[in-house]
């Protein structure tokens, strides 16, 4: 896999959206970096959170200004609350900087991360730790969030955040997170798949306080799109093997693009497994039958166009046309008005 920054125009363009959002550090603020799977958010996340923080060992022992935050899927497949709350306790108590950091030559050494273990096992003698409530969590980790100066928290696949048995709607949990990060004068940072827009979808005050990073994919029925993603993405990473000839991905580039839908991780895999086709053939070098054999199942393709066209839907602004078309509606009683009281 790669291990320098995708120079991409649509992964720059995006960098520069993500250092600009965080130009300003604004209390309760959060920035989500959206993308298809595989199109690099981690990635460019770390690259630019990397130049802000600086390395580990300068922060001053027992500090971090950052930490991140799984949030996944607990009991049963589904989201629970009270764990996700656990799971950020536990965050702020013994961050593993290891993710931050693991495409960086800067690394947290082992006596800097022995510095920050004391407040979990602190915690984790107290008798609050036996039997914690969900909202014990949440007051802990403002605490040592306060305490730690951390000034940005992480969530990796924060599109998890969903439903709970109470009937809470992931927008809810984003809207008590933001109001608990602006207490701790934190900002969040989101990487979400096109489906985390229903944290935001109908909120707008939500999607106020949400500055939207989008990757997004190339367009192949555009032939300058096409070209850049052929030289500036499947000739970067087809530059780690060894092909018959250019001629192979020149031939077959429309079928790549689609099959991988132009995301990074995707044609990495494509490659690799190419490479594997050769192999089995008795082969030291790729040709054009060993990518084509190495292609995903319609079913798998057709998903992640699926989730392609959510991304382009989300991410495209109103025309002049369709504004017009809303106040029309609101004029004729066709939406629903609120009035305070």
């Amino acid at each position: 896999m790669m291990k320098e920054p995708v120079d991409h125009k649509h992964y720059t363009d995006a960098r520069a959206h993500f250092r600009y959002a965080l130009r300003q550090h604004i209390p309760g603020g959060m920035v989500g970096i959206c993308g298809m799977p595989g199109a690099g958010k981690t990635f460019l996340r770390n690259e630019v959170m990397r130049d802000i923080l600086g390395s580990p060992d300068a922060w001053g022992e027992g500090f971090i200004p950052a930490t991140e935050v799984m949030v996944l899927l607990d009991a049963n497949a589904k989201f629970s609350s009270k764990a996700f709350a656990a799971r950020a306790h536990r965050a702020v108590l013994r961050p593993d900087l290891r993710a931050l950091y693991r495409d960086s030559s800067d690394e947290a050494s082992e006596s800097y991360l022995s510095s920050l273990q004391a407040a979990e096992k602190a915690w984790r003698s107290s008798r609050a730790s036996l039997r914690t409530a969900e909202h014990e969590y949440w007051q802990s980790f403002g605490e040592v969030v306060t305490e730690r100066k951390i000034k940005y928290v992480l969530f990796e696949h924060a599109a998890a955040i969903g439903t709970t048995a109470k009937g809470e709607e992931p927008k809810d949990h984003l809207w008590n997170l933001m109001s608990l990060l602006e207490t701790t004068g934190c900002m969040g940072i989101l990487n979400l798949i096109p489906e985390g827009y229903r944290l935001w979808d109908g909120r707008p005050e939500i999607a106020e306080r949400l500055e939207r990073v989008f990757i997004r994919p190339y367009d192949i029925c555009d032939k300058d799109q096409l070209t850049e993603f052929a030289t500036k993405v499947v000739l970067k990473v087809a530059s780690a093997y060894e092909l018959e000839s250019e001629k192979v991905i020149q031939s077959h580039i429309n079928e790549i693009a689609i099959a991988t839908a132009t995301s990074m991780r995707p044609v990495e895999k494509l490659f690799a497994r190419a490479e594997v086709n050769a192999r089995s053939r008795g082969s030291a070098t790729i040709g054009a039958n060993d990518i084509l054999g190495a292609f995903e199942t319609t079913e798998h393709i057709t998903a992640l166009w699926r989730q392609a066209g959510l991304l382009s839907h989300i991410s495209k602004p109103a025309t002049g046309k369709e504004l017009m078309a809303i106040h029309q509606a609101h004029l004729e009683g066709k939406l629903p008005c609120q009035t305070e009281g």
